[in-house]
């Protein structure tokens, strides 16, 4: 005979949770009163679920109130008023399944039809909420890749924001749901916070409402249940107690397991202690392949041991696609404005908008994984906007992804496990995350990550005697729990990995930069050493925010950015005529803003000359326009001046300077030529602006049959196909005058790479100076008036 049990009515659990608050009480704080070793006996009762008896009545106890009055069912078989068929007579199952459907609806109701998500007081309706998850069918920690083959592969898109992605190795996608169709026994691997629970309680619903496997019942199981608090209940113990609220007897579950009327849902597999995993696991593969007719899914973390629970199909959640990250915002900010669903479409608009700016890319590489979106999403729902540090924001999603989740979870983790401390864990990948960036290595070997590690355990008191061999088993461990734990790095082929994405790489790497200048302010010269490499781009603003007195910091960089030019002297020329050039200019803002945009529009004015001047290339397509870059030029003066604006007639609009691609080649060149001339002469840069005037006229006079008929396509046709031949030899001749004239700076592709790097500096500076706190403002003024000056 089982343990009798007791489960609290709905009723109870509100009167529950309001004694909590009353007390102040945690869930944990409550389990040590009880006297339970872990949590999970408190969270069974405040969700309904069955919980011993002995248990029941003194958490009822604790908070001051009448366990008699709580209790709905008492679970003992003795007591049961079963659902069995008279003796001798047939089991009707349709009649059956039908009974416990309807008994079985309040429980469900109750235990999948919300979904909590971080940070908001109360749950959301799972159908509002739930967006259809996709599959790896090919599971990317079994396959075998070198690593000289996978670091071929792997490209990291600085441009799109994405972090990490593996060029050439993506792997085919599936939906969830489709492959369950098809297989009946199923595994589902997936990263910290992927949404395997959230996955398991729709596929409980959408059973119970006849829409997926309408001929059985869902009992949904969380497997530490099986095994924790003194339960160690079989699975076959476990589904009667569940099926017992509905009056179904042990036998009658029987005979709905061998007709292969259950779909039995096992959430948590990782989150069994190691020591007892061996034990369930071969109890388990034994009832499956016993019961094989009836569905089985199984979910666990990615890095966990693996078992093979028989004949099993295994795949892994997929990260979340931009399209899968839009439609959750959507509902999300519909589901939280209630009733104004008006105002939550709005909000989404607005947050799917500012999650594609290039300057949120670390916000839209955490928002991959649906727990740290919804984490943004509540972040973004205060102020319509995120952060203005970032850090703070990637902060958080590594403390819920390291300890919070499974905190608020009831999960604890073995310490065999994962020996080190919470304090230790971010030390470790501090220190993991600033000698693989500094060394350009975006995905590593696990002997590599073992190598480092056991390089940090050897700086702790309880590593330094520590024999080689067990300081390698114990670096091994730690690899696997990181990965399963946390997420924080990710198995990417079998034995190669990488951090989850390079903004948890930069971050940390920020951290550990933050540490050594607290200690030894000389480090400065170290870190902007890494000034103008893009894989550092985001390290800077991230320890800007992270310092106390980032004074140091920002005069560091200061003084790194003014020797990026220093070694060309025309380019120094060059930056003196933009500081002359500037204070003659027709916009009156801040002067640094100023040089800002006319340093930036000289550059990309300089290469449309030289590229649309060359007459020998006049029939050949052109490659994009450097006057596509045009709108860049804001990016950062508004950044010194938020009321920087450029003259009306010149307004940075594509129709205004960029005339359509599909016009004639040599028709294209010149029209280009013609808008490159125009902001010349209107911004006052041209190295000779006499002869760049000369040069305009003399091309309007070329292009007036164009301005004539460019509002009529028919119009124009006509006259290019009975003209194009002498019109296209007057510009060829046209431009042999000019091309190698003293138009312009005609800068090499080195030279304007490195302008380009300099502007890029200036930006990053700015950025810093706009994220630091409690920064100096006499520092901040001589920085500024500083930017884009050159002094000797």
């Amino acid at each position: 005979m089982g343990k009798r049990s007791l489960s609290a009515n709905a009723q109870g659990i509100v009167q529950a949770k309001e004694a909590m608050a009353r007390k102040q009480w945690t869930h944990q704080v409550l389990a040590k009163k009880v006297g339970v070793k872990t949590r999970l006996s408190i969270s069974k009762f405040f969700a309904g679920h069955p919980v011993e008896r002995r248990i029941f009545i003194e958490i009822c106890v604790q908070l001051d109130l009448s366990w008699q009055k709580l209790a709905i069912q008492v679970l003992d078989e003795r007591l049961l008023q079963p659902i069995n068929p008279a003796e001798n007579q047939p089991v009707d199952i349709n009649t059956l399944m039908t009974t416990i459907r309807s008994s079985y609806q309040d429980k469900l109701e109750t235990q999948s039809s919300t979904v909590p998500l971080w940070d908001l007081p109360k749950p959301i309706s799972l159908k509002d909420i739930y967006i259809d998850v996709e599959v790896w069918q090919d599971i990317p920690n079994r396959r075998w890749l070198d690593l000289g083959d996978w670091q071929r592969l792997f490209q990291v898109n600085w441009d799109r924001g994405y972090g990490l992605n593996p060029d050439g190795t993506a792997l085919e996608r599936v939906l969830a749901m489709a492959v369950l169709t098809r297989q009946r026994h199923l595994m589902i691997w997936g990263k910290t916070g992927t949404g395997k629970t959230t996955f398991l309680q729709y596929l409980t619903t959408q059973c119970h409402q006849g829409r997926f496997a309408p001929d059985q019942v869902s009992i949904y199981i969380e497997l530490r249940a099986l095994v924790e608090d003194g339960n160690r209940l079989s699975l076959l113990d476990y589904i009667c107690q569940e099926l017992s609220d509905c009056g179904v007897s042990r036998e009658t579950v029987k005979t709905l397991l061998q007709e292969g009327k259950l779909l039995i849902l096992l959430d948590g597999w990782d989150e069994v202690a190691p020591s007892r995993r061996f034990s369930l696991f071969n109890k388990l593969r034994w009832f499956c392949q016993r019961y094989y007719n009836n569905r089985f899914v199984i979910t666990c973390r990615t890095g966990a041991e693996l078992y093979r629970f028989g004949r099993f199909t295994e795949v892994e959640l997929a990260d979340w696609t931009p399209t899968q990250i839009r439609e959750f915002a959507q509902k999300y900010f519909v589901a939280v404005a209630g009733a104004n669903w008006e105002k939550g479409l709005g909000k989404a608009a607005e947050f799917i908008t500012q999650l594609d700016y290039p300057e949120n890319r670390a916000i839209k590489d955490m928002a991959k994984t649906p727990l740290l979106l919804s984490f943004i999403c509540h972040v973004f729902h205060s102020q319509s906007r995120f952060p203005r540090q970032h850090a703070r924001l990637v902060h958080e999603g590594l403390e819920i992804l390291l300890h919070k989740w499974d905190y608020s979870k009831g999960v604890e983790r073995d310490s065999l496990e994962q020996p080190l401390s919470v304090v230790n864990r971010w030390q470790l990948l501090d220190q993991v995350a600033s000698v693989t960036l500094t060394q350009q290595k975006y995905c590593f070997s696990q002997s590599q990550v073992e190598h480092y590690i056991g390089e940090y355990l050897q700086t702790l008191p309880d590593y330094q005697d520590v024999n080689p061999v067990s300081l390698q088993i114990q670096s091994q461990g730690i690899v696997k729990a990181i990965e399963c734990d946390h997420g924080v790095w990710v198995e990417r082929s079998r034995r190669l990995y990488s951090f989850a994405n390079l903004s948890v790489q930069q971050y940390l790497t920020a951290r550990e930069f933050t540490t050594k200048l607290a200690q030894h302010p000389e480090a400065i010269a170290e870190l902007v050493t890494h000034l103008t490499e893009q894989s550092w781009r985001q390290v800077f603003p991230f320890t800007a925010a992270l310092l106390r007195h980032p004074e140091r910091l920002i005069q560091g960089i200061k003084q790194r950015v003014d020797q990026v030019l220093i070694s060309d002297q025309r380019l120094v020329q060059f930056l003196n005529w933009i500081d002359h050039r500037s204070k003659s200019s027709p916009l009156s803002h801040k002067p640094a803003a100023v040089r800002g945009f006319n340093f930036a529009l000289a550059v990309i004015l300089d290469q449309a000359l030289a590229q649309t001047l060359n007459s020998y290339l006049l029939d050949q397509p052109l490659e994009p326009s450097p006057l596509q870059q045009l709108p860049s030029c804001l990016s950062l003066a508004q950044t010194l001046d938020a009321n920087f604006t450029v003259l009306e007639a010149l307004a940075f609009k594509a129709e205004d300077y960029l005339p359509p691609a599909s016009l004639p080649v040599p028709l294209y060149r010149a029209l280009i030529l013609n808008a490159t001339l125009k902001y010349s002469l209107a911004f006052n840069l041209a190295v000779d602006p006499e002869h760049l005037s000369q040069l305009a006229r003399s091309l309007k006079t070329l292009l007036h049959p164009v301005f004539q008929f460019q509002s009529n396509g028919k119009m124009l046709n006509s006259w290019w196909f009975n003209h194009r031949h002498s019109w296209i030899e007057q510009l060829r001749f046209f431009l042999g005058q000019h091309e190698h004239g003293e138009h312009d700076w005609q800068f090499s592709s080195s030279q304007r790479q490195s302008l380009w790097d300099y502007y890029d500096a200036n930006q990053l500076l700015v950025d810093c100076l706009t994220i630091a706190d409690d920064l100096n403002t006499q520092v901040q003024q001589h920085i500024e008036d500083e930017l884009f000056v050159y002094r000797e």
